[in-house]
């Protein structure tokens, strides 16, 4: 693995962590930091050949897309 590799693997790990853990304490960044962590998930299934991760990680960002609109909306109201 090179480089790149290993610092999107790890990066994703962390980030996506450190994402859940905002969105466990109820602040909306969270899911922006989730959203980042996934596309680096994205670019590292690319980079490796795994297109079942890609897909996984499309699928968990359109959920963190529609958790940022129910939030907002219920923000609104």
């Amino acid at each position: 693995m090179n480089y790149l590799q290993e610092a999107l693997s790890w990066g994703g790990c962390l980030l996506l962590l450190y994402g859940l853990k905002m969105i466990g304490d109820k602040k909306l960044a969270g899911f922006y930091v989730a959203l980042i962590a996934e596309a680096m998930w994205i670019a590292w299934g690319f980079m490796t050949h795994s297109s079942a991760l890609v897909i996984m990680s499309l699928a968990i960002m359109v959920m963190y897309v529609r958790a940022i609109a129910a939030w907002k909306k219920d923000e609104a109201s």
